[in-house]
């Protein structure tokens, strides 16, 4: 493998770990936000997640209380 490579590869992993911590930090916010009663329309403006994830997290924040 030469340098090149090597770059390409740590390029991919680092891009994809940025992406993830973003996609957690979103979900944390989705879920203040659900605990605040905001409408979902508002979570998907600030958060960027599909209507379905946000009320995936509904369900499950319902059934952990």
């Amino acid at each position: 493998m030469d340098s090149l490579d090597s770059y390409r590869e740590i390029k991919g992993v680092t891009e994809n770990a940025i992406e993830e911590g973003m996609n957690i930090k979103s979900i944390e916010i989705a879920k203040k936000m659900i605990m605040e009663n905001e409408p979902i329309e508002r979570i998907q403006r600030y958060t960027d997640l599909d209507k379905e994830a946000i009320k995936n997290l509904m369900k499950e924040l319902k059934q952990s209380k």
